[in-house]
């Protein structure tokens, strides 16, 4: 008890010195201490002398950690996280970083997380369940007034997911931090001014000892989302008007107007990276573009009595991808679950009794997850169970069956190989009497009559130009 309680004050006393990006409002602290020396007598040493010349591609794994709720539900997409390490890659292309991913997600079920990535029971989750020489990165739902954060004292990363989505730079910019770079406005955040002699001067006279102590970057003191160009009056203590520069992934300014890191930045998370030794002494990842298709995807579209508790997906990957990214869908609906796995088989055990579902599956390698080359199969629907049985054989290009949906109406569902058909449902109670008749196209067809009708037996008489080819018990 004594251990857990010196871990929770130790992650109390450091938890202010968060490194946020923000949608609406400010951040109100700065680099740590021991990051702000660092970066302080690097400066000094090569600032004025540094020339960005890569010797080489330095390749650091990201290990995701996937934060939902305590019922295992709420997860950030892990299809948006292959595309936004593809991002990152173009964007740290000139810094010489090359991020890929360990392939292990991490999934942590923690409301308390999930719903606030800046409380104290973070912190704690974020201690106990960071990996050692890796870029550990923490995606949750919420963190009040915050984008994301680097967390020093944890040396990890917390980004809300609305905020880590493709196009957007939240994470590129959180990772400036975990690579020891101060925002543009260094000192200004929180709506804090600095003292008298931390105020970088717009004519650069004091650039390398206050600011952000980067010379190649304009003074800048906006601590807010700005839009760009600045078009404020504000003036530094000389009374020369600010100027600062939108394009700096490390300043406010918003995601549409950044696009760079300075030169002497680019010097400094070099430097920064190469102290990281068994982080960046991991080897080449396999970078191999997969840009076929998985094959064999089984259930087949329309495959259907499916077993609700053990339902086998089963693919054969593209030969030259290592693993493959899976998701699973109620039809028509929202992603119920999907996991990248290195095998090719995942079995489902607690999907709902005659319920369609759909399902597609993509290869890839952890080296290159950029979703141009890697792209997912077709979408195959199938459904766990039949509510009843079709009295007819029907041949291999047609399929017909009932189904429950999660609202548990009733519905057909149509498969055919032939596009161009009218197809129709005359519905027929025990007595043999018709009682409604609709047209159903091709996929799933709710019977909106038939769920208004009281429970009893009925029939689906399944007609093509005048020809009943299908007859379904229904139970309803």
């Amino acid at each position: 008890m004594k251990k857990i309680f010196l871990i929770v004050a130790f992650l109390s006393m450091f938890s202010v010195q968060l490194l946020a990006q923000t949608e609406g409002g400010g951040c109100s602290t700065r680099i740590s201490p021991s990051q702000e020396k660092w970066l302080k007598q690097w400066v000094k040493q090569h600032g004025s002398t540094y020339k960005n010349v890569k010797s080489g591609i330095l390749y650091m794994p990201i290990k995701a950690h996937v934060v939902g709720r305590d019922n295992g539900t709420g997860y950030y997409s892990l299809a948006t996280l292959l595309q936004v390490i593809c991002e990152l890659n173009t964007r740290y292309q000139p810094v010489g970083f090359y991020f890929y991913l360990d392939p292990v997600i991490d999934y942590v079920d923690n409301t308390l997380f999930y719903q606030d990535g800046s409380s104290q029971d973070a912190y704690n989750s974020m201690a106990a369940n960071n990996v050692a020489d890796e870029i550990n990165m923490y995606f949750v739902q919420a963190s009040p007034g915050l984008c994301g954060y680097y967390a020093p004292w944890l040396d990890c990363v917390c980004i809300i997911g609305g905020c880590g989505q493709p196009g957007g730079t939240t994470i590129t910019h959180e990772l400036g931090h975990f690579f020891s770079l101060p925002h543009t406005f260094n000192g200004w955040e929180g709506g804090n001014t600095p003292g008298p002699g931390q105020l970088e001067l717009v004519n650069g006279s004091n650039c390398s000892t206050a600011g952000d102590y980067f010379c190649d970057t304009p003074a800048d003191f906006l601590s807010y989302r700005w839009n760009c160009p600045y078009v404020g009056t504000q003036t530094d203590p000389t009374g020369t008007p600010y100027n600062p520069d939108p394009t700096f992934y490390m300043s406010y300014a918003s995601d549409i107007c950044t696009n760079r890191f300075s030169n002497l930045q680019i010097g400094a998370m070099q430097a920064n990276a190469n102290t990281r030794t068994t982080m960046i002494n991991q080897g080449t990842p396999n970078m191999n573009v997969v840009s076929q298709l998985p094959l064999n995807c089984h259930p087949a579209n329309f495959d259907f009595n499916l077993n609700p508790t053990n339902t086998v997906l089963h693919w054969t990957k593209p030969t030259n991808a290592m693993y493959s990214l899976v998701q699973v869908a109620a039809y028509g609906g929202a992603i119920i679950k999907e996991i990248i796995t290195a095998d090719t088989l995942l079995v489902l055990n607690n999907l709902n009794s005659s319920s369609p579902y759909q399902w597609r599956v993509r290869g890839f390698n952890v080296g290159y997850t950029c979703d141009n080359a890697t792209t997912f199969s077709n979408w195959n629907i199938f459904s766990t169970g039949e509510q009843s049985t079709s009295i007819n054989n029907l041949s291999s290009t047609r399929k017909v069956y009932s189904y429950k949906n999660a609202n548990t109406a009733i519905g057909i569902a149509y498969y055919s190989e032939v596009k161009a058909e009218q197809v129709s449902v005359r519905i027929l109670n025990i007595q043999g009497v018709t009682i409604l008749q609709q047209s159903i196209t091709i996929g799933l067809n709710i019977l909106e009559g038939l769920n208004a009708l009281p429970a009893g037996t009925y029939f689906a008489l399944v007609y093509e130009n005048g020809f009943n080819f299908a007859q379904i018990k229904i139970v309803k």
